[in-house]
């Protein structure tokens, strides 16, 4: 099954568990869906793989934010400060993203779409 189509079907099997579309997926992954990069959804991955995901994007936006107002000055300040923003960042939502999952009592992602689990309203 194409990458694609099982995003459609968690999509809506999420939408059957009474999540919204909103919540299915945050904006930084449809992004890298629509170029084409199969990166697994945020309710599949481990907490690592969360924690550095989310953790690096917030690190870089603060950064990129911040970093224009310290140009003529010292970039360590703003540099380190979205390290840790964006480590304890990415952490807070890891937790609340796998404590999410385990409750919506989801397949794997290699599974998700082909077994009948997944096709049960919640």
């Amino acid at each position: 099954m194409m990458h694609r189509q099982k995003i459609k079907i968690m999509c809506d099997d999420f939408a059957r568990r009474g999540l919204r579309k909103r919540w299915c997926t945050p904006p930084t992954y449809w992004l890298l869906w629509k170029l084409n990069i199969p990166i697994r959804p945020p309710y599949f991955q481990s907490f690592i793989q969360l924690m550095l995901f989310n953790g690096f994007v917030i690190a870089l936006l603060l950064f990129c934010f911040s970093a224009p107002f310290y140009w003529s000055k010292s970039l360590l300040l703003p540099l380190l400060i979205s390290i840790i923003s964006g480590t304890i960042s990415g952490i807070i939502i890891a937790q609340a993203t796998r404590k999410r999952a385990k409750s919506l009592n989801l397949p794997s992602w290699k599974e998700y779409g082909e077994s009948e689990r997944t096709a049960l309203p919640m």
